[in-house]
Parts: structure tokens; sequence; C-alpha cells
């Protein structure tokens, strides 16, 4: 499930207090509902119900152990629950009257709270849970998260490790559903947007405040966009318009983006000009970057396994020439990875890899180019021109090369060729060299060998001697930066150090400043301790030099208390070495419902008379955001600003007005129904229904249909495509299935992107099988209903009487057959059937099959 999503569900005021339930032992217990989320290491996560009291969470057992695939053998309402673990056979009995867990000849006591029944449903504490299953159970509070760790026993663990190492080391594919594309409908002219914000100083309201318009529609398949801003200041009253239109297409090969008006530049540097702008590079680059070799050294016959985020991307033996190999599909920016190697006698080796792909490279032989021109928007200039070329050689090797012009009214214009040479030597070095003419020269070193150190190094040289500069600094001569960091634990949460420096020279003096900090995370909290050292030298004045210490600190609060639990609270504290005590501050920050959030803080500074306060609120409202921030203290008194925003959207279509919460010019939308296909012709007709409380998925974000099959979502990317999924269990009638398993729709710019997604009849298909020889009937035989559309596969197996089932097919025609390893193990064969489900021909049931299986010849 996506974050954004996850954060709406798990909002901790979706909380409603419920009615006592009854506990274990009996008591006066007050449980919360909640729906919380559960991962299991290496293995699944869901949303699952739970009930919450004190610091006790309990999870649905149906839904537990639904997730880690415990087969639940015995259920008394109100008495006793019990399952089975696999593959030992292990039998777990949770007994209410006896407040009490027995696991095999094991018995543990349950204690009071732990455990509940509640509309005949079981719940069970992530404690007890942990106990019975000999596991470790993880409560992240602030989040709404249990994490299931020391998972390997756990039948669902062994099956996805056998799966998936399987899939790997047989090369077997992997199954993906067929994805339908939407096709866009063609308007000269949809939709459209309405930005406003207004923004006032709490001092002066009158003459310190602005205003922001903004308005949008979808022309020509484009953003057409304007905005006009005025602001009143004590200097006087300016204002400004910017328009443009631009469209993307991110399937072209040659022209991915054309902007026309107010837009950005192309190029290494962008720059706002009035004019045009044109580029092959995509509109939303995406994450993914290409595949890299991770190689390692172990003694022969060692297994070994490779993990992103715990979860497990590959498996693989070590050969004859003591060597393992990954073929690592990696992403923009980091990307951690931990090798686990398993030896003959039980030895276990751990150690951690990354790779790191900066924005500056880009995959082997992908090129792209931009060009621009225009008036200058912002920079001291009347026009300015970019022609920008990058190309990647192979995929640790990108260069890049361009010229940006300038054109000056009374100075020299200017004109900068630069070069870009990005590369990776090894997978834990990057180096980049910059050189600009007439402007700087710069170089980047990164090493990254693990997820636990990084040492980055950057040096620039300015060498311009133009006068008022746009590219070269007009002071600065030149800069060295370095950061550092490292992780002594070599663990997620283990406490980590960081030290970053900066030395920057002028033709009159220099400015050093360097930092050295250690954070821990302490249960639910993060405290930093850091030292730092900021020193000056210009010429004509003393040398000054200022050695500071400080520490801050957060956490969530916990506990009992409904009032203070989920309060964010902070402080810090400051001593220069010199003079003493130079700052204490303390705050905390409160979520007041979904809408509502409180920041408060109060601290004392050197150099401000008296102490200090700010009082922070943001309300965010189904039709606006409302954000106050003011600012006292005893020298200047009450200063602050309040920012009032939103937006107004229209529907074209379904003719009516929505409303966002935020600026949403250049966003885009998608609304549609989910009716009853009555007929198959994937049209709405009006005597069709539609379907109420059905869930989908949208990229990460999740909508429910309304009582007529509605629904409507904003705030997606324009242009790019995005997936939709039918959420299978919402669907109350499993009879019904939806006509495409997977959308993907390019919504467009300040409009919505209308959807009709149609259920269809689903179709069931039986029959036996037999051993055709001795005619009786073959039991616990596996079989195989493949798509001949789409290439999917659905297993079955038959019962002991040899029949077979299968439910909830979409329409088409489809192959029958015994999997294909089965009978080799058996010596034996079967000749496949054509099964077609054609609810518009009346086969939505297709009974009575026969699956011969005979002798091989």
């Amino acid at each position: 499930m996506g974050r954004a999503l996850w954060h709406l569900l798990t909002s901790p005021f979706l909380f409603a207090a419920v009615a006592p339930a009854p506990s274990l032992a009996q008591q006066d217990t007050t449980f919360l509902e909640a729906v919380v989320e559960v991962r299991v290491a290496r293995g699944p996560d869901a949303v699952l119900l739970a009930l919450v009291h004190d610091s006790t969470m309990l999870l649905s057992a149906d839904q537990f152990f639904n997730l880690v695939e415990l087969r639940t053998t015995a259920l008394r309402p109100d008495q006793s629950y019990a399952v089975i673990q696999e593959p030992e056979g292990t039998r777990i009995e949770f007994s209410t009257p006896e407040s009490s867990v027995t696991r095999g000849s094991s018995v543990f006591t349950i204690p009071p709270g732990h455990a509940t029944w509640s509309g005949g449903s079981f719940y069970v504490s992530t404690e007890v849970l942990a106990a019975a299953l000999d596991v470790i159970t993880e409560v992240d509070w602030v989040e709404l998260i249990v994490v299931v760790r020391n998972s390997d026993r756990l039948p669902v663990i062994q099956r996805l490790e056998r799966e998936q190492r399987r899939a790997v080391a047989l090369g077997e594919p992997v199954p993906t559903l067929p994805i339908y594309d939407v096709p866009m409908r063609p308007n000269v002219a949809d939709g459209a947007v309405l930005d406003w914000a207004v923004t006032t100083s709490t001092r002066d309201p009158f003459n310190a405040s602005g205003v922001e318009l903004g308005l949008g529609v979808q022309l020509l398949g484009g953003s057409l966009d304007a905005r006009h801003t005025e602001r009143t200041t004590s200097a006087g009253r300016f204002h400004s318009t910017l328009a443009s239109w631009n469209k993307a297409w991110p399937r072209h090969r040659w022209v991915r983006q054309l902007a026309i008006g107010d837009v950005a530049s192309t190029g290494w540097q962008r720059r706002l000009v009035r004019g045009f702008s044109v580029t092959n590079s995509p509109f939303l680059r995406s994450s993914s970057f290409a595949d890299q070799w991770l190689v390692g050294t172990l003694p022969v016959g060692w297994e070994v396994e490779l993990y992103h985020n715990q979860r497990l991307i590959g498996f693989t033996v070590v050969d004859e020439t003591d060597l393992y190999r990954f073929r690592v599909p990696v992403r923009y920016g980091p990307n951690p990875l931990d090798v686990i190697a398993y030896g003959p006698n039980g030895q276990v080796s751990r150690t951690r890899r990354t790779f790191v792909v900066p924005n500056n490279r880009l995959p082997a032989q992908q090129f792209e180019y931009g060009v621009s021109a225009g008036e200058c928007g912002v920079d001291r200039c009347q026009g300015a021109f970019n022609a920008d070329a990058w190309y990647g050689i192979t995929s640790a090797l990108s260069v890049r090369a361009g010229s940006d012009f300038f054109l000056r009214d009374s100075l020299p214009n200017l004109w900068h060729p630069y070069g870009i040479v990005a590369i990776a030597p090894a997978r834990s070095i990057s180096l980049t060299m910059q050189a600009v003419f007439d402007g700087f020269i710069n170089g980047r070193f990164s090493f990254t060998p693990t997820p636990d150190f990084e040492l980055h190094l950057q040096h620039t040289e300015f060498i311009s001697d133009a006068s008022e500069p746009i590219v070269a600094s007009p002071f600065l001569e030149r800069r060295i930066q370095g950061l550092l960091f490292w992780r002594p634990g070599r663990r997620d949460r283990a406490p980590f150090v960081r030290l970053t420096a900066q030395r920057s020279e002028t033709a009159a003096g220099s400015f050093d400043a360097a930092r050295l900090s250690a954070t821990a995370l302490i249960g639910g909290g993060r405290l930093e301790v850091g030292a730092e050292r900021v020193g000056q030298r210009f010429e004509g004045f003393p040398g000054r030099t200022r050695k500071l210490i400080d520490a801050r600190g957060g956490t969530v609060l916990r506990g009992p208390s409904r009032l203070l639990r989920s309060t964010f609270i902070q402080g810090g504290i400051g001593f220069d070495l010199d003079s003493g005590l130079t700052l204490v501050t303390a705050g905390l920050a409160r979520n007041l419902g979904r809408e509502l959030r409180f920041e408060v803080e109060a601290g004392w500074q050197r150099g401000v008379r008296g102490f200090s306060a700010l009082i922070g609120i943001t309300a965010t409202l189904p039709t606006m955001r409302v954000i106050s921030r003011n600012a006292y203290n005893e020298a200047t008194g009450v200063q602050g600003q309040q920012l009032i925003e939103g937006s107004i959207l229209w529907d074209q279509r379904a003719k009516r007005i929505g409303f966002a919460d935020g600026r949403s010019l250049g966003r885009a939308g998608i609304s549609g129904e989910v009716f009853i296909d009555a007929n198959g012709n994937g049209i709405r007709n009006v005597d069709e229904v539609g379907v109420p409380d059905l869930r989908l998925h949208l990229g990460s974000r999740g909508v429910t249909t309304d009582s007529l099959g509605r629904f409507s979502t904003w705030d997606f990317v324009p242009f790019e495509s995005l997936l939709l999924e039918i959420d299978s269990l919402s669907i109350d009638n499993p009879l019904w299935v939806p006509a495409a398993p997977l959308m993907s729709v390019s919504p467009g710019p300040n409009s919505y992107t209308h959807m009709q997604i149609p259920l269809v009849q689903a179709g069931e298909v039986s029959g036996t099988a037999i051993y055709e020889d001795a005619n009786v009937p073959a039991g616990g035989i596996h079989l195989v209903l493949e798509d001949r559309e789409t290439g999917l596969t659905i297993p079955a197996r038959t019962f002991s009487d040899g029949a077979f089932f299968l439910l909830g097919l979409r329409p088409g025609t489809y192959t029958l057959r015994v999997d294909e390893g089965q009978l080799r193990q058996l010596g034996m064969t079967s000749r496949p059937l054509e099964v077609v489900v054609d609810p518009m021909d009346g086969r939505v049931v297709v009974e009575g099959l026969v699956i011969r299986i005979g002798r091989s010849p």
C-alpha cells in the first residue's frame, strides 16, 4: 500500500470508541477500533482490523492467521480458537475461559486485556501472538505499523522463499496481469482549475499582504495556465502575470515536451524565460535506471540470498569459481542491499552493499536534448538561449554538453559553453566533472560502499571575469565541501555519525564551517548531539571563531492518556564554549482531528531580550488550507503571517464543481463509474446499475465508489500513465468480475479524465479427472487453466473423487490441462481441453468436462 494512502487510513482520529468488550478477566476494559498495517519481514503486508487498549494492540485473529497462512481448525465463539502451524503440524489453541494458550505440550497464560471476543471475532494482542508463534512483534504507534520479525518458521515465509528461489534459479517467468490502455477522448478544451491564495501579515495586514490567482484549462491536450500576483509592502505595490502552455508526449521518441510562454529553460541549470522550450526528456523521469551486476566471493556450494528493504529479490549458489553474481535492477538514488549467505554446515554470513545512482547519469544508449530561447524572466539580461545534449555511453558513463547565451543591453553579452562527465569507475564510486567556459570548474567525488558509510567531496573554482555574471559567483573564488556519514552498528536503527565541512574563499577573506554530530534512535525518539566550529577571516578585520555544542531531540508520547498519546515533543539546548549558554527551546505538536495540527515552541536565545514563543496552526479543510505562524519576543512583539489557499475544480463531463485544499494548477484528476455490464458491450447503458462501495486503487491512492457507483479523485501528475485496479475483495457478488484486471490511464492536465469500468458475469468450470485405463477417479491431480489471450494461469486441484471446480473466470478462451511436471512424475499423458466462457452466448457455467489421464506410449 502506498504511503499517502496509508497515512490517510491510519490517521489517529479514525479511531472511534466502542462499547466495552468482554476481556478474559471480565474487567471493565474500553477498546478503541483501529486499522493498522501489519508487515511480515521478508513476507507480505496487509491492513488489518485491531482493538487498542492503553499500550496494548489486539489484532483480528482471523485476518492475521490468514495473512501468515496458519490454518484454523476449531472456532467456538467466546470459548476457544485453534490453528495448525505447518509443516510441523503444531496445534495452537487460545482458550477464553482458562485465559491460556496451548502450543503443543507448552501452556502460556494470557494476561488480562490481551485477548477478547468482539462481534463474534477473536482479537489477540501482539505480545501473545509473539509468544504463541515464537516470533518478534514491534509496534510503531506513530505510523500504526506492526512489524513481525523472526518470521522464518511461518508458513507464508517458507512458501514465498520456495517460490522465489525456484523462480530465480530456474528462470520461471513471473505471471503478470494484462493491462488495458484506456483510450483518451480528444477534446479541444476540457475542464478548468482556479487556484487562489491570500497572504497577510499579523502586525500590518493591509500594508503587507498578497493575492495570487491562477487559472488553468486543458487546451489541445496540453495545459494552458495563467498566474497573476499582487503584493503590497511598505515599499509600494507590485504585480506580475505569467502565462504558459505545455504538453507532453511520454511515448514519443524525439519530442516529449513542448512549452510556450513563461517557461523553464533547458540545460543543466533551469531559468525562467518568456519564449519556448522543446525537449525529448521525460515529463516525469522514471525512478528505474538499469540492471547492474553485484559480484562477490564465497566458498563453492554456499547458498546466497539477496534482499532489498527486507524483501528477497534473488537467490543463487556459489559456482566452481568461488563467485556469486546477481543482476540487480537499480533505481536513481541509493539502493541498499543485504547479502545473506548460508554455508553447508549452517554457517551464516551477512554483508551490506549499495548502489548509488546520481541524477546526472542516463541509462546506456539513451539520448536526450533540449532547446530553449526567450526573454529573460528573472536574470539581468534581455534574452537567453540554451542548447543541450545528454547521452549515456554506458550505464556507468554519461556525457553532457551545451551552451548558454545571454543577451544584455548595457553590459557585454555572455557565452557559456559547458561540458559534464559523470562516471562510475566502480560500484561504490561516482565521479562528476563539470566545466563552464568563463564560469567555473567543478569536481565531485562520492564513495558509498555500503548503506552504513558515505563520503562526498566537492571542489569548485570560479574563473569568470565578467561584470555582473549570471552563471558564476560575483564574490567567490573557490568553494570546498565535504560530507561523511558512518553507522558503526550496521543496522538501520543503529546510532550514526555525520560530519559536514565547508570552506569558501573570496578576494577579501574566507569563511569556514564544520559540524560533527552523533544521532541515536532510542525507542520511538531521536537524540542528536553535535559540535560546530565557525570561523571567518577578512582583510582589515580581526579573525573570529565560534565553537558551539548543542543537543536536540524529540519523541512521540505514548501511554494510557488519550490527551497526550501521539503528541510529538521536542527540545534543544546550545552552548558557546567561550560565552556559555546560547539557546534553550522546547515545543510540542499534535494533530487535533484529521484536519487540524497545532504546534507551539518556546525558548530563550542569547541576543534576544526575554523569552520567545512560536505558535503554528495548520487546518486542512475540504475546500482550503489555512496556515498561521506567529512569533513573539519582548523586543519585536508579535510578528507572523497567515496563508489561506485552495482550488476550485470544474468537471466538464459531470457538470459539477469540486474543491481542493491546495494549489492544483497543472495537476490532473480521474473520475468515472463502475457498473454491471449486462450486455457485455463495455459501455454503460441507461438500464445498467452502478456498483456502490467498491474500492479502487489508482496508483498509490485508494478511492471508494458512492451509492451510484461513481468515484472522483484529484491531484495526479498529468500525461503520465498510472494503473487502476479494482479490489476484488470489495465486490459483494462473486458472480461478477472486472472486465479488465488492470487498466492504464494517462490523465490530462487541469481536468478530470472520465472512465467507465464494467463488471462482467464470471464463469464457472467444473468436471472430473479420471485414470483412463482403470476408469477410476484421479484425486490430487494438479490442473492448470491458461487464458489463451493473456497467458495467465489459474491452478486447481482435484478432490479425492476426481472432481474439480474453477470459479470467477473472466470471459475468454482457456486451455485446461494437467500440470506437466506431475505428468512426468507419473509417467503418464493427458490431452488438453479447450474451454470457452462467454456469457453472451450462454456459456457461463461449463460443466461435465472430463480430463483423461493415460499411460505414456
